[in-house]
């Protein structure tokens, strides 16, 4: 049976992440990455979805060595405008207030990066694959789990780190108490092509019905498009073809950008609130989707998940070498407290900006315009946000 230090479940893009980033601990910490479909020969093409990264999380996409090929093909957010609706009263953000960084962040399609991590993964002689496969169950006991595969094979490992997604197989198959709230909305997302140039600005405009959010891409003609609807009307969007689609989206936009088309396909995504009570089971640890689902509306959803990753490799590469234990329950204490903590965060910040931007009665509707009005003015108050957005 092989022996490895750590094993990750799953081959999206926080297992890869997670496996690339422990790799440049050390050429001695042996990795093994255990993938259901066969990621690595299927061909990733452009879909529609992008990306909004922090700074933050560019830090680690340093560490690992994709962030030069990535650069060039992302789109910086040097300027963010947010309104109520098309209310004249707005909260403006701009890169010369955010320092160190002549951006607040980049948008980038989720095939280019997911391209970088896969051919970085064939690279490092100390990941080894397991794909295509899957795992039947997992036996753990004080030195770490044994997991065992659907032939009956098995590896085991001192950790194990489960990136499964929010639907993970392994929170359903141990049982872990999971808190789950539906949201009553739908997200629409799609890219555009605009006559007029986006100039680096994102917009998000809350409606009742939900947020409205245009984020611009590399070309300054193209920009990524996230729309809220209410979920028991979304097959009324999904349903209409692209002219129509637009003559609505359009009552939105308003004119800033010109002429506009729809040149990708529409995805949607039902919107969730998923918080597992533990982020462990035994040797095991959940990151990213598999330890938090969180509502859109702040654009930070693959930047939680970055945070676990650096959080989680720092305290294993601070174990290695003092030649402790990966998987002390120090450790795992200690990365449940950090994470939970990071999350806990940023879902009282989303579920509340949700709560009170949906709110149409005319009290609050003129306290939330008057709001983004008077932090407009604060400096201190605006960086204190600003700092939230550079993760």
């Amino acid at each position: 049976m092989n022996k490895f230090d750590i094993a990750i479940i799953g081959g999206g893009f926080s297992g890869l992440s997670v496996a690339l980033s422990l790799s440049v601990i050390s050429s001695d910490l042996s990795i093994a990455l255990i993938e259901k479909t066969d990621f690595l020969t299927k061909k990733k093409v452009s879909d529609g979805k992008n990306f909004a990264i922090s700074n933050n999380s560019i830090k680690l996409f340093q560490k690992i060595n994709i962030w030069n090929h990535l650069k060039d093909k992302s789109g910086k957010i040097k300027n963010i405008n947010i309104s109520d609706k098309n209310s004249p009263l707005h909260l403006h953000f701009d890169s010369n207030s955010f320092e160190g960084s002549k951006q607040m962040g980049v948008m980038i399609k989720s095939h280019d990066i997911y391209i970088e991590l896969c051919q970085k993964i064939r690279e490092q002689k100390n990941i080894s694959i397991f794909s295509p496969n899957s795992y039947r169950d997992i036996n753990f006991n004080e030195k770490g789990g044994e997991i065992i595969f659907e032939d009956d094979s098995r590896i085991s490992a001192q950790l194990i780190i489960v990136a499964d997604g929010r639907k993970s197989y392994f929170r359903e198959k141990f049982q872990i108490e999971t808190y789950h709230k539906h949201y009553d909305q739908t997200a629409l997302v799609f890219d555009i092509e605009h006559s007029e140039c986006h100039k680096n600005i994102a917009y998000e405009k809350f409606f009742p019905e939900g947020a409205f959010a245009i984020l611009p891409l590399k070309e300054q003609n193209k920009s990524s498009i996230v729309w809220m609807v209410k979920r028991d009307i979304k097959d009324v969007y999904i349903n209409f073809d692209k002219e129509n689609l637009t003559r609505q989206m359009m009552k939105k936009i308003g004119s800033d950008l010109g002429k506009v088309s729809i040149i990708s396909e529409v995805l949607s995504y039902d919107l969730e609130l998923i918080y597992p009570k533990e982020y462990f089971y035994q040797k095991a640890v959940l990151i990213a989707d598999a330890a938090h689902a969180i509502h859109p509306i702040a654009g930070q959803g693959f930047n939680l998940g970055i945070k676990d990753i650096m959080i989680l490799t720092d305290l294993i590469e601070e174990n290695f070498k003092l030649g402790e234990d990966l998987n002390s329950d120090e450790l795992i204490a200690k990365y449940s407290k950090f994470a939970k903590f990071e999350a806990k965060k940023m879902i009282l910040a989303t579920d509340n900006l949700d709560k009170l931007f949906s709110n149409n009665i005319l009290p609050v509707k003129i306290a939330r315009d008057l709001g983004l009005a008077i932090t407009d003015k604060i400096p201190k108050l605006k960086k204190f946000f600003i700092k939230i957005a550079g993760g």
